[in-house]
């Protein structure tokens, strides 16, 4: 029955297969995060110092970019479904296995090089099934909702997790536990990691049992496969000026945004005097927040502008990047905000830095939204639709390896000229992307969607 349903173009299984997927990505972020929130408790129990945890933190990222690529080509070669639900149960398996680890070798083993291939291979079959079955009409829409699930699993995730924890250390301590045997005995963050692990395990289970690829690959039909060869895909890419592009394009948010949410914990507590878990709050709080109200708007208008011009996707995201530029130096500037903004010391008493921070952070959410609304549907537009699990995967790879020196060189920035000058330069990225845009928007974008469009036509 549900095999016949994911026959049929639109209908509600569409939207079903978004929100299986939702709850995938949420758990994906969650599982992500869980890191970050809990790193506090962590370190002294594995026996961790700083340079151990960043190490974490950077194998993980490029386990992740390295696997990228694979899973994009496994995606158009064997199908989606197969790979979203092993992914998903080998990421949360191994997260489990991870809260379990009393080695530090055994801690990067598990949570670095298994559950990064678990989550690596997620994001290019999980895009690729929402293009099969939502049209240039609802594409964007339900792939802004699909991003709502990154938003708000890094933030709800990172209360949850901090509040689970401490709430079962407490109970530990006062001997409530006890008759837990062997369970009343583990640290918090080891029961967290346990309690999302087993639950991503079981959603795995429901969403084996409800999704469907709607093309389902050509070796389990006995049809005769017209993938194009993995080096002819490299190659179609790489000569694809759009693509290139908007490659580069996606580099920079991972670059701004890793750095900035790797550092402005720090920044909030050093600069504006936050204590550790309010600063951990509001430094993923509001930048979230503007993101999920400006994707679900950029979403619905992209898929609105589209129809009139399918370029306008395009300008969308420069309009996103610059748009967004002002609101960063905001909120690197905000300690200084006098001078900024002129403001006497009357007006200061109402408009503090700390609001001005929250400001900035929230603008600087919503704009970037009118650009992630539109990663995949601009990149799934100029290439061919049998390639876009390769192209995905691709991208990917290639915008994480150009992103990841991203919080490093802040780290260097804070350094060399403060913490809030380099927050504040991050604004010159997404203003030379921007500009950048707006000439494929100008000079190639509609070529190269043309190209792609006729190669689908042949391939009917």
């Amino acid at each position: 029955m549900a095999h016949d349903i994911a026959k049929k173009d639109g209908g509600f299984y569409k939207w079903e297969v978004l929100i299986l997927l939702w709850f995938a990505y949420w758990f994906n972020q969650a599982d992500r995060q869980i890191y970050n929130a809990l790193l506090p408790d962590i370190m002294p129990s594995l026996g961790m110092g700083a340079s151990e945890a960043g190490l974490v933190a950077t194998v993980f990222m490029w386990v992740l970019a390295v696997c990228f690529p694979f899973a994009g080509f496994a995606v158009d070669r064997f199908g989606k479904k197969g790979i979203i639900v092993a992914s998903l149960v080998l990421w949360s398996a191994a997260t489990v296995i991870s809260g379990f680890c009393s080695a530090f070798f055994l801690f990067i083993l598990f949570r670095c090089v298994a559950t990064g291939v678990g989550e690596g291979f997620f994001a290019p079959a999980a895009y690729s099934s929402l293009s099969e079955y939502h049209d240039k009409d609802t594409r964007a829409t339900a792939m802004g909702i699909f991003t709502t699930a990154q938003y708000l699993g890094i933030v709800i995730c990172g209360v949850m997790a901090t509040w689970l924890a401490k709430q079962w250390n407490d109970l530990k301590a006062s001997g409530c536990l006890e008759s837990l045997g062997f369970l009343g005995q583990l640290e918090g963050w080891r029961v967290v990691f346990a309690l999302f692990g087993t639950l991503g395990v079981l959603l795995g289970v429901v969403i084996l049992l409800r999704l469907r690829d709607k093309n389902p690959p050509a070796y389990k039909s006995g049809e005769k496969t017209d993938n194009v060869p993995i080096l002819e895909t490299i190659k179609m890419f790489f000569s694809n000026p759009s693509a290139i592009l908007l490659t580069v394009a996606f580099s920079g948010v991972v670059m701004v945004i890793q750095a900035f949410l790797t550092w402005s914990t720090v920044y909030l507590h050093e600069t504006l005097h936050l204590d550790k878990v309010s600063a951990g709050l509001h430094a993923v709080l509001w930048l979230h927040l503007g993101g999920i109200v400006g994707i679900l708007i950029a979403g619905k208008l992209s898929d609105y502008l589209a129809m009139k011009k399918v370029q306008y996707r395009v300008l969308m995201q420069s309009f996103g990047y610059i748009m967004a530029v002002p609101f960063i130096v905001l909120v690197g500037f905000s300690d200084d905000a006098t001078t900024l903004l002129g403001m006497s010391a009357t007006t200061m008493s109402i408009a503090t830095p700390f609001l001005l921070v929250c400001v900035g952070m929230t603008f600087m959410g919503f704009f970037r939204a009118f650009y992630d609304a539109n990663i995949y549907p601009t990149l799934y537009d100029v290439v061919p639709a049998k390639c876009r699990g390769s192209a995905t995967g691709i991208m990917l790879f290639v915008g994480f390896l150009m992103a990841s020196p991203g919080p490093w060189v802040l780290g260097k920035l804070k350094e060399m000229v403060g913490l809030s000058c380099g927050i504040a330069s991050l604004a010159i990225v997404w203003l030379v992307l921007g500009i950048m845009l707006l000439f494929v928007y100008k000079f190639t974008y509609a070529k190269d969607c043309k190209k792609a469009l006729d190669v689908d036509k042949i391939s009917e």
